[in-house]
């Protein structure tokens, strides 16, 4: 049986009068005498220091010689990402499962397996997603050399809901007509009273932002009429809408050029700052994202108005704050606008358009419908 080696140590060398270290059978002398004892433990102190920090992998492995758990904590380590709370989520589901295995364990089977573990195959994609940019990145840094193939769960069919013209005047109504209201001592005991406060008349300017620039929640609740940095900024002099700060990296697919505002939008935004805002959507003095406050809008707006809000087929739609950017973009589709144009604005790829808002449009194959309408030869 092997003995088993000796961590990192001082040792004093007689011979040649000098502490040294002893690692691993090497030996590396400190030119500090007998009495820089203190000195030379220090010295010992970043030299494990350094041996962590350079306990870099070996490269070129095979993938059953590298652990799951190794991948996803540099990837997480290192991954340049907007939202790492949720990225953080996705790991920590990904190593209950494949904290033990290696990447040599990872098939069809295990990404199915593990995508009916966390109960949503939605979800499941979107955790292998990260996984599989865990290893393409490890792969990209030379510790693989072997190809990883995961098996992704099948995208679930994308269910656009938008609003109509009568729904968004809905949601605005009850945004703009919600009164706060308080505890208050009466002769009769505590009761809630409704104040003349109108805590939700942001909501009004974000859903009209919303739809008028066809931008994402955080693009709008984020900007301001006065240039600062890292936040978009609306420029009123001349009507330019920036929806990225100056020096933001913008992800391929979330771009988010500048446009133009529309003229009623547009005063709109001047009476809003001529009356004291500085930011776009803003709430007691500071931008505000109001995801809360605007499904609390919908709630009370379903319970209003118990005749809209529904799809075709007597469905309740799905109304989250993203369905504003739907509205406004398919709304520019039924009026005309040409596809190109409205790529542009609303920073889609044509890719996106034909597959999600194309049949809208009302050139939508009319060269068919010509070709059949006439009588044949």
């Amino acid at each position: 049986m092997s003995r088993p080696r000796k961590p990192a140590r001082l040792w004093f060398d007689k011979k040649a009068a000098s502490w040294c270290i002893l690692d691993a059978g090497s030996k590396c002398r400190l030119g500090l005498g007998k009495d820089q004892r203190v000195e030379a433990e220090k010295r010992l102190e970043d030299h494990l220091l350094a041996k962590r920090t350079d306990d870099r992998p070996t490269k070129g492995r095979r993938a059953d010689q590298i652990a799951c758990a190794e991948v996803l904590d540099r990837y997480a380590a290192k991954a340049d990402v907007k939202r790492p709370v949720e990225l953080a989520q996705r790991i920590s589901a990904l190593l209950d499962y494949f904290g033990e295995l290696t990447l040599d364990d990872i098939d069809e089977d295990s990404c199915a397996d593990f995508a009916e573990t966390v109960g949503s195959a939605s979800y499941g994609r979107r955790c292998l997603e990260d996984f599989r940019a865990a290893v393409n990145a490890y792969a990209r840094a030379g510790y693989l050399r072997e190809q990883v193939k995961f098996s992704m769960p099948e995208k679930p069919r994308a269910r656009v809901d938008w609003l109509t013209w009568q729904e968004a005047v809905a949601l605005c109504r009850t945004a703009w007509s919600y009164r706060e209201s308080q505890v208050r001592e009466t002769r009769t005991g505590r009761r809630r009273v409704e104040t003349t406060k109108r805590p939700n008349k942001h909501i009004v300017k974000f859903i009209a932002a919303g739809i008028g620039t066809c931008s994402r929640s955080a693009r709008i609740h984020q900007a301001s009429y006065v240039a600062e940095p890292g936040r978009p900024f609306v420029d009123l002099d001349n009507g330019i809408y920036y929806r990225a700060a100056p020096d933001e990296k913008v992800a391929a697919n979330k771009q988010a050029p500048p446009i133009p505002i529309g003229s009623r939008l547009l005063k709109s935004m001047k009476r809003w700052h001529a009356a004291g805002d500085k930011y776009l959507v803003e709430f007691a003095s500071r931008p505000a994202d109001c995801r809360r406050a605007f499904e609390a809008t919908v709630k009370r707006a379903r319970k209003a108005y118990p005749d809209l809000f529904k799809r075709d087929d007597g469905s309740p739609k799905k109304i989250v704050r993203h369905i504003l950017r739907h509205t406004g973009i398919t709304w520019l589709a039924i009026a005309g606008v040409d596809p190109y144009e409205i790529c542009k604005f609303a920073g889609l790829t044509m890719e996106t358009f034909e597959r999600v808002y194309s049949h809208h449009h009302p050139a939508y194959m009319q060269g068919v419908m010509k070709a059949q309408a006439k009588k044949a030869a």
